[in-house]
């Protein structure tokens, strides 16, 4: 959980996160190559862009 609030503070870096992993035709990131897409990191992005969305409290 820790990290995905780190990364809802991190705009910027959350949509680079999402932009990058995506899957290519065989099902894995393209990014991570051998992680099956969803892999972790687009997993934490979507997390912390919907704690961000959510206006939630982003303490530490």
């Amino acid at each position: 959980m820790l990290m995905v609030k780190l990364l809802a503070r991190m705009p910027d870096l959350r949509q680079r996160v999402q932009t990058e992993h995506v899957p290519d035709e065989s099902g894995h990131c393209r990014d991570c190559r051998e992680a099956q897409w969803p892999c972790e990191l687009y997993q934490i992005a979507v997390n912390a862009e919907r704690l961000d969305t959510r206006g939630l409290r982003l303490s530490a």
